[in-house]
């Protein structure tokens, strides 16, 4: 699968002039918490753990890192109101999934990613999830060739790591 994505405006850092009016606009405003005052979060140290390599200068790779996810259900079923006084409880593996991601030659990004069975049943591996090279010469714009979601729905667009609900919907599930 192959496609080309444009970026919203808004995300990108934008032009020297645009900065340096946004700098200007937050010396303006003295009240107001910059991105840089904001110290990150117990959890976003965690996960900084996963880059295993970061150097911007290197011209050949600037970045290597883990990619994932491992999300468990746990339930708990109390039979003992139903007569039958027949109790569970139990883990299950939702998804587990491995891989790496790295920056390359500045404006390249490779991305694998493997989904694994570990519930005991059959073989460990599933399927490949992510297997792509995205071009990048620009915040506004990529091109993306491989295998990788498609993002042309909120559902293809929002990880599983951040849905709402348990699942995603049945419409979605037949085009992922």
């Amino acid at each position: 699968m192959a496609g080309a994505a444009f970026a919203d405006p808004a995300e990108s850092a934008g032009t020297p002039a645009d900065v340096a009016v946004q700098a200007t606009q937050t010396q303006a405003v003295p009240a107001v918490e910059t991105a840089a005052s904001v110290e990150p979060s117990i959890y976003d140290r965690i996960w900084g753990y996963a880059k295993l390599y970061s150097n911007p200068d290197n011209r050949w790779i600037q970045e290597l890192s883990i990619v994932g996810r491992q999300q468990i259900d746990w339930y708990h079923f109390d039979g003992e109101h139903s007569g039958e006084n027949s109790t569970a409880d139990n883990f299950v593996n939702r998804r587990t999934r491995i891989g790496f991601k790295s920056k390359v030659f500045k404006t390249f990004t490779v991305h694998s990613e493997v989904d694994l069975n570990l519930e005991g049943e059959g073989e460990v591996y599933n399927k490949i999830t992510d297997a792509y090279v995205k071009w990048s010469p620009d915040k506004r714009f990529n091109v993306t060739v491989g295998k990788h979601g498609a993002k042309f729905t909120l559902d293809g667009a929002t990880s599983s790591t951040s849905l709402v609900t348990i699942d995603r919907s049945n419409i979605a599930n037949n085009f992922w």
